[in-house]
């Protein structure tokens, strides 16, 4: 707001020296003396300005700074009609962190691995006190395919009953790696070189290069063994299912 003294046709500029807005009213145009009346009241725009030069075409200033010796320092800057408003503290989203997704359960995998610790509780089970039978249905025969089977069923494949390792060959799917609570399958050769299934067992434990396994009928009882994974002997393994 600058202030404006006003007089018979014609405004004149005042400089805003000052903290205070006088208007100056020309009220008595017909007497010897004018007669002054000033309005005094708060400049509310007040701000630096100090030059007593004015132009009257386009009522604008120049403007001189002379408060500084007075030990004030002002701006110049038009003040804000509205307030600010308070800048908002950023808020942090914590990283999400992934859920761990459960395992897919193996079926296959599981059983497996029943097939192996259900094989160790019988242990020591041997032909000399005819416990083996057991796994023969009570005949006397050539019993590690049959003790394979009784591991089986005991697992829930009851549909396993075979006596002879070949039988063992149908009863599921063949592969050359190993998996834990596989039947092993040995091979042999006659003297015309010609392969023939001579043995099996359970596949317990695969480690630095090697196949651990409980057998049945091995040296007429139940018992431990391994093999090296590249023995000429093992024909290869069957998923029991």
């Amino acid at each position: 707001m600058d202030w404006y003294l006003y007089g018979i046709g014609q405004n004149w500029l005042m400089p805003p020296f000052s903290l205070f807005d006088f208007r100056f009213d020309m009220l008595n145009p017909f007497a010897g003396n004018l007669m002054p009346i000033w309005n005094f009241r708060p400049n509310l725009n007040f701000r630096q300005s100090t030059d007593y030069l004015w132009d009257f075409n386009n009522k604008d200033y120049y403007d001189t700074p002379i408060y500084e010796n007075m030990g004030l320092t002002l701006s110049t800057q038009k003040t804000s009609t509205h307030r600010e408003k308070a800048s908002r503290p950023k808020t942090t989203t914590e990283p999400k962190t992934e859920k761990v997704k459960p395992q897919p359960y193996n079926k296959s995998t599981q059983l497996g691995n029943n097939i192996a610790n259900t094989a160790k509780k019988y242990l020591g089970y041997k032909e000399s006190d005819n416990s083996y039978k057991k796994f023969t249905h009570g005949r006397a025969e050539a019993w590690c395919a049959d003790f394979v089977s009784y591991v089986a069923r005991e697992c829930g494949l009851t549909h396993i009953d075979s006596p002879s390792v070949s039988g063992l060959l149908k009863c599921g799917t063949f592969s050359n790696k190993p998996k834990v609570g596989d039947a092993i399958i040995f091979r042999k050769f006659d003297k015309n070189n010609k392969e023939f299934l001579s043995h099996t067992g359970i596949v317990t434990r695969i480690e630095n290069g090697r196949v651990y396994t409980i057998e049945g009928n091995l040296s007429d009882k139940v018992a431990e063994s391994n093999y090296d994974i590249n023995d000429s002997y093992i024909k290869g393994y069957v998923t029991l299912a």
